[in-house]
């Protein structure tokens, strides 16, 4: 027997349950399970943990040394690996000492060249990032009178050692920095003094150039900089801004000058614009303006808003301090990553150790340190959020269950998750997520539950059922028809439902539509005509258990009198099956 209900322009409220066999077995097996299988309790034990670090030292040895390496995070040291650059001449080796014994770390003769460009060692793994590089036929970074080889390779690195020592011996900034007044054409510009400008020079990041933003390249190599994270206290007219760079050669002593951003700003402190706007990025390659193999680029950020040729001349003038950065090109070099000769399985407890550097006629530069502590910490068992729902799908269809909804480890500890097997479906478990795949015409009932482990401690979901409804049409049915006996919308004695059209929250009813209201005569469901979309007020709740509505609802029954599905009095709607959409109902 199939109930149609046809719409007219007379609004319809109804409250109707349908009666359908419904069928729920092995009560009594599951009643069991639920006794046996309850969630186990959880605490916290101490164990032992492993934590991964990363020191970023930055250091550059052009002779042998030695370092003390002080850790972040001393503990019980379990290996340690070193990432850096070197000339491609020569020979380095890198030693670990502790209470007069040495490890070898890093041995330049034994790196081996990666795909990716990357040297590591042969019989363990690097982490290759990818290769870094830049299309050739890209003209970006490009300026007129600059030479920029666009094949620029990734580095490290953040400082250039002693380069300090060289800037202080050498007289850099030629060209005089804004006085608190300026005469031009006779006429006096005063600073104005209430205007801020906290310059915040940076290296770019163009993924291309110099893609580990350590202000380190190899001679065909580009590095870029950028100024844009600057900011003011003002809201800045940003056209009135200009952006003058210097770029000192250390060797050399020399400096060359670039202004990017508006004409007259620019002008300002006798230069010419290059670019149009004041926060472009400057690309530095080996030769162009006037760079060696060691620099200093310095940056200021002016702002200029002025006007001479009036009767009434005025000036608004401010400008940023000095910023810099280093800029080093070597002339031919390897990055090696993740490098442990014979430290990749270490058992040391110190807070210092010493790095001892030898050197063969190459220079060496180590980037970061990583290391793998162990300690003794309090572990948290996993927790269980709330309970695993019943789950109902259709027959030879799958289904996925995020468990990251339902578990939880307060020590951010990865979960592993295992599941109790059961006949006729299969639970394959990734990333937090368990597909959930029935035998090929299966249908029925099974039980299961779920178990989450941080490797020290385990909890164990609540036993839910997982049924698999048979693919033929019930033959009983709650139908939504237009006028002309279409349908709209179909509810089933399993508590699917299907529509026409889609499912929305912004609801809007009009006289040829089915509608649910509430007590008060709002809206709480809607079925438009002839669209078929439908429309809520609250939320979808799908693969629900026992249903509870309470007053005021709208609800469905089976001839069982168990509710598959209604409408509450804020208008959410709870199904004991799933929704579907888009349906072309014959």
């Amino acid at each position: 027997m199939t109930r149609k209900i046809k719409l007219s322009h007379t609004e319809v409220e109804v409250k109707l349950f349908l009666e359908v066999l419904g069928v729920y077995g092995i009560l009594a097996l599951a009643l069991v399970g639920i006794y046996y299988l309850e969630p186990a309790i959880t605490g916290f034990v101490t164990v032992t943990k492993e934590f991964n670090y990363t020191d970023d030292v930055n250091l550059e040895f052009s002779e042998s040394a030695e370092y003390t390496w002080n850790l972040a995070n001393p503990r019980n040291l379990k290996s340690v690996k070193v990432s850096g650059k070197m000339d491609d001449q020569g020979e380095a080796r890198v030693y670990i000492e502790n209470n007069g014994v040495r490890h070898l770390i890093f041995d330049s003769t034994q790196l081996v060249e990666k795909e990716s460009g990357m040297f590591g060692i042969t019989g363990f793994a690097v982490s290759e990032d990818g290769e870094s590089g830049v299309d050739e036929d890209s003209d970006e970074g490009e300026e007129e009178g600059e030479e920029i080889p666009i094949n620029g390779t990734g580095m490290i690195n953040d400082t250039i050692i002693n380069e300090t020592e060289i800037i202080n011996q050498t007289a850099i900034n030629e060209t005089p920095i804004i006085n608190e007044s300026i005469e031009i054409n006779e006429t006096v510009i005063n600073e104005t003094t209430e205007k801020i400008i906290n310059i915040n020079p940076d290296y770019g990041n163009n993924e291309f150039y110099d893609a580990n933003n350590d202000g380190v390249e190899s001679l065909d190599g580009i590095i870029d900089f950028s100024v844009k994270d600057s900011d003011f206290n003002w809201d800045v007219n940003e056209d009135k801004l200009c952006t003058r760079y210097e770029i000192y050669s250390a060797e050399g002593g020399e400096s060359d000058f670039a202004c990017f951003g508006n004409d007259d700003c620019c002008n300002l402190v006798d230069l010419e614009s290059s670019r149009a706007l004041w926060n472009e990025s400057l690309y530095l390659s080996y030769g162009s303006y006037g760079s060696t193999t060691n620099n200093i680029v310095f940056a200021q950020v002016l702002y200029a808003d002025y006007d001479l040729d009036t009767d009434a001349p005025y000036s608004d003038i401010a400008y940023s301090s000095w910023g810099n950065l280093t800029a080093k090109f070597l002339a031919d070099i390897i990055e090696f990553e993740d490098i442990c000769i014979d430290t990749c399985l270490f058992d040391s407890n110190a807070s210092s150790y010493n790095l001892i550097v030898e050197l063969d006629n190459t220079t060496l530069r180590i980037d970061e340190i990583k290391y793998l502590v162990e300690e003794r910490v309090t572990n948290n068992d996993p927790i269980l959020i709330k309970n695993i729902e019943n789950i109902s799908l259709m027959e030879n269809e799958n289904y996925t269950l995020n468990l990251s909804d339902y578990f939880d480890d307060e020590d951010e500890d990865g979960l592993v998750y295992s599941y109790n097997e059961m006949d006729n479906i299969t639970i394959n478990i990734e990333n937090n997520f368990a597909y959930m795949k029935p035998d090929r015409g299966f249908t029925g009932s099974r039980f299961t539950f779920i178990t989450a482990s941080d490797s020290f401690g385990q909890v164990v979901s609540n036993v839910f059922k997982i049924e698999v409804i048979s693919g033929k049409v019930s033959e009983e049915r709650f139908e939504i028809r237009d006028s002309e006996d279409n349908k709209l919308a179909v509810f089933d004695s399993f508590g699917n439902l299907e529509i026409k059209g889609n499912l929305t929250q912004d609801i809007l009813a009009d006289e040829n539509d089915f509608i649910i209201k509430d007590i008060d005569d709002s809206l709480n469901l809607v079925v438009t005509n002839p669209e078929g979309n439908l429309q809520i007020r609250g939320s979808l709740n799908k693969n629900e258990g026992v249903l509870n509505p309470g007053p005021d609802s709208f609800v469905i029954k089976n001839k069982n009198g168990e509710v598959v599905a209604y409408v509450n009095s804020t208008g959410s709607l709870f199904l004991s099956g799933t929704l579907a959409e888009s349906i072309s109902f014959e």
